[in-house]
């Protein structure tokens, strides 16, 4: 795959449709899947400015330090799929998988199966540079968190969502709330010792992207490039989007 020019804003992105019925996006938006029909949608939502990504929003005053992060021009969005509070901007890499389970054989549409899968499917590609595992909900490299991943599941198909820290701002970070549920193993540090940044562990932003869509090629996925405007154009078609601005 050759990289697409990086569209004028402040995200790159790059996408791939793969012969096997999978919707593959690697870093850019938060990717939507209509997950009903049998083809493999594309549908995306960009964020053009920084912004503070949040599912259980409906009372953010727990989740985020909501005075200050307003103060700071951070929106708040709320997002479809499960999963936790995320600080997006232009160093936050997202990989988005949407496609059936009856494309892997023997995976089962329960979020522990499909984790399991993606860890699987990305340990040659993060294991070169760290002791990587998945734990809980979380890509580690040993007890560090560098990714958290995000789920939505509908009869036999679903999106697997990724965020991934290439680099980040530890004044951003601050305005994430202690959550009252935590994985264990974070053992109750404060965000900053609790993540690393993937720029810490990883030659290159581009280097890292080819590993990772070479990591489905080798998964017996064949990849064929999308464009920007192709997924906007999706995006515009989505009539069921639960991902909206608080």
């Amino acid at each position: 795959m050759t990289a697409p020019q990086t569209p004028p804003s402040c995200w790159e992105s790059r996408g791939a449709r793969c012969s096997r019925g999978l919707s593959w996006v690697v870093e850019g938006p938060e990717w939507l899947g209509r997950l009903g029909g049998r083809g493999p949608p594309q549908q995306g939502m960009a964020p053009r400015e920084d912004s503070l990504h949040s599912f259980h929003c409906r009372k953010p005053e727990v989740m985020v330090h909501e005075v200050a992060a307003r103060k700071a021009g951070v929106t708040l969005i709320r997002r479809f799929t499960g999963g936790g509070t995320v600080v997006v901007d232009s160093d936050t890499l997202f990989t988005g998988l949407i496609m059936g389970v009856d494309e892997v054989p023997g995976l089962e549409p329960f979020p522990r199966p499909i984790m399991k899968w993606t860890e699987d499917l990305f340990k040659p590609v993060f294991g070169k540079y760290g002791d990587f595992a998945l734990r809980e909900h979380d890509y580690v490299f040993k007890d560090v968190k560098f990714g958290g991943n995000a789920q939505a599941i509908s009869k036999r198909r679903f999106v697997h969502h990724t965020s991934l820290l290439w680099r980040f701002d530890p004044d951003r970070m601050a305005l994430l709330q202690h959550p009252a549920r935590t994985p264990e193993y974070r053992q109750g540090r404060p965000h900053h010792r609790f993540i690393t940044p993937l720029q810490d562990h990883v030659p290159s932003r581009p280097h890292l992207l080819d590993q990772l869509t070479a990591s489905l090629g080798s998964a017996g996925f064949a990849l064929q490039e999308a464009s920007l405007v192709e997924a906007e154009e999706a995006l515009a078609r989505n009539k069921i989007c639960g991902t909206r601005v608080l």
